[in-house]
């Protein structure tokens, strides 16, 4: 064990060497960006405004009242975005996990691009993990101008591309530190418009993937809160777990050797992409589509993990986004409405919601979440299903699980403008499903308290969130607010586009056993192997109304449909049966 051990360190230590440039090659490589970068401006040096798009949006953001605009359409989601950095005369921040260079991404980064060059410093902080993978490509992005700077949060090994040998490689060496993501949502103009939420930068969240997208929801923010908001976003940057693009050790090659190429953005071949650039410039546009969304607000509060959350015990103490979160849903008095794609609480959530059943025995709990035939994580979903009959019978929580295909899929997603055509029907997390047609997944995080106060972020409401990456969004405090919000969300846990996942259908005397034996089995990490669960899905049959699952006639109205309705036996189902019967000691890190 003695020599395993040392052998660990000594491997821990290579690593840690060969992870970052030698100060004189950080000399070399800040040479070479400052000879390739453009310095070019669009706009005369002596023109304040910076050439900016006047806005209605941008002029709001001195209103004495914030404003909040709930984003619940991608389409609109992309489009405020693009609009802010047309109006925008000083700065733009964008903090996000995932960064994919694709028609939407390479949309966002031409228009940032413009900024710059109309003499906007434009900063962009991004994960290591899941975004720009291609070392080249952040190469070319790191050097494109003077007034673009793109750093980098956590690079555990020093580079931009994450190999499969990095990935094996930090289970050994580092785990805790690879393990700890900046989850973070965030878009800021001029202090003055803010955008946070569940949206990251790619084609499937704001509805441009032809099969699969998200179901998500961004919150627009004007006035002294978008401050606040990048002033969370600079302590990030100047943090030491925040290194510059160009000093990565694949990306400092690429610039050494001379390969770094700005990169190509063309949008002049993607319909979807100009029909979105066109309605960015368009106060028409502005006018029906963003500006009737506003709702000035009672009050709203930024909250952000701090970047060292996992290591630095002092700061989390001082600031603990989940125990905030959890001491306004202790105050819930009559409802607590919850959205979230992963539905895997942590022993403390569960405990705090357990004494709200006590203390408000009326009170209504209710879930928006994914079924396995509509999630982009199965391992999480085989976890979150041993854990529902507590859910169910103890906690009284009213469970909907969207359908892969919803009725409502056009509302969430409509045709026409920005919509891009059908095109390979390859892509990541495919399955077999009763239907090939377009699939919808929820990705949106939000809390609706009372029917006042409304949560809306990047955090999950999982172990994830709360011990492993940093997260950050906004506490409404608004009745307006918080009607838009529970309505949307109940949307999605209509019958035609959920699933019902309630008690299943009880055989006397035998189901009683079967029960007491399933408990047993559910509480080992491994060996879970008790076949019969107590909870399946239901579906409402035509001609009856829609009734909660703990209504007399439930049964009646809806007909069983099982545990994984959606989906056709697959290797995708044996693997979440197989995760849930053996792997239940990996909740913390999904």
């Amino acid at each position: 064990m003695r020599a395993l051990t040392t052998w660990i360190g000594l491997f821990m230590l290579m690593v840690a060497g060969g992870c970052r440039l030698s100060p004189e090659r950080q000399l070399e490589v800040e040479a070479s960006v400052h000879q390739v970068r453009d310095r070019a401006l669009t706009c005369p040096p002596e023109q304040d405004d910076r050439c900016a798009m006047p806005s209605a949006l941008w002029a709001l953001g001195d209103a004495p009242q914030p404003h909040v605009a709930l984003l619940e359409h991608g389409g609109d989601a992309l489009l405020a975005r693009l609009h802010a950095i047309r109006t925008a005369r000083r700065s733009i921040e964008l903090q996000t996990f995932i960064f994919v260079a694709d028609d939407a991404g390479n949309l966002l980064l031409t228009e940032l691009l413009e900024a710059a060059r109309r003499g906007v410093k434009v900063r962009i902080l991004i994960d290591q993990l899941y975004a720009f993978e291609d070392a080249d490509f952040l190469a070319g992005v790191a050097t494109a101008h003077q007034n673009l700077e793109i750093k980098v949060y956590n690079p555990t090994f020093g580079k931009g591309e994450t190999s499969l040998f990095d990935f094996a490689g930090s289970l050994v060496c580092c785990f805790q530190e690879f393990n700890h993501r900046m989850h973070n949502k965030v878009f800021v103009v001029d202090d003055r418009i803010g955008i946070t939420g569940g949206r990251n930068v790619q084609n499937r969240y704001y509805g441009w993937d032809p099969q699969f997208n998200y179901l998500d929801r961004d919150v627009l923010v004007l006035g002294e809160v978008a401050r606040t908001i990048r002033e969370s976003f600079d302590e990030y940057w100047v943090h030491p777990r925040t290194v510059h693009a160009e000093y990565l050790l694949d990306v400092a090659e690429q610039i050494l050797n001379g390969v770094a190429q700005a990169p190509q953005l063309s949008m002049q071949q993607l319909p979807h992409a100009r029909a979105m650039a066109a309605a960015a410039g368009s106060q028409a546009a502005l006018a029906d589509r963003l500006l009737p969304l506003l709702v000035p607000v009672h009050a709203v509060e930024y909250f952000a993990d701090p970047p060292d959350k996992l290591f630095d015990k002092n700061a989390r103490e001082v600031r603990d986004i989940t125990l905030r979160l959890r001491e306004l849903i202790a105050t819930a008095r009559h409802s607590v409405i919850m959205q979230t794609p992963y539905l895997v609480f942590t022993r403390r959530a569960t405990r705090l919601f357990a004494r709200l059943r006590r203390e408000h025995p009326d009170i209504q709990l209710l879930i928006s979440t994914n079924s396995l035939a509509s999630t982009d994580a199965y391992p999480v979903y085989a976890v979150s299903r041993k854990r529902r009959k507590p859910l169910l019978k103890s906690l009284g929580f009213h469970i909907y699980e969207l359908k892969p295909h919803p009725a409502d899929l056009s509302y969430w997603f409509p045709p026409g403008e920005g919509r891009a055509a059908p095109g390979d029907p390859s892509m990541l997390n495919s399955f077999p499903l009763e239907t090939s047609a377009e699939r919808a997944s929820l990705h949106g995080k939000t809390l609706v308290i009372d029917g006042l106060i409304t949560v809306i972020g990047s955090h999950n409401f999982d172990p994830r969130s709360e011990d492993y990456n940093t997260e950050s969004g906004l506490i409404i405090v608004d009745r307006e607010i918080a009607d838009v919000a529970s309505r949307e969300i109940l949307r999605a846990t209509q019958s035609g586009n959920a699933w019902v996942v309630a008690r299943a259908p009880q055989v006397p005397v035998m189901s009683f056993f079967s029960g007491i034996i399933g408990s047993v089995s559910r509480r080992l990490p491994i060996g879970d192997i008790w076949p019969f669960r107590y909870a399946t899905s239901y579906d409402l049959i035509p001609g009856n109304e829609p009734v909660p699952p703990d209504h007399p006639e439930f049964q009646e109205r809806y007909r069983n449909v099982g545990e994984f309705p959606g989906v056709n036996l697959s290797l995708k189902q044996i693997q979440t049966q197989l995760i849930s019967a053996f792997a239940g000691f990996v909740k913390p890190i999904l």
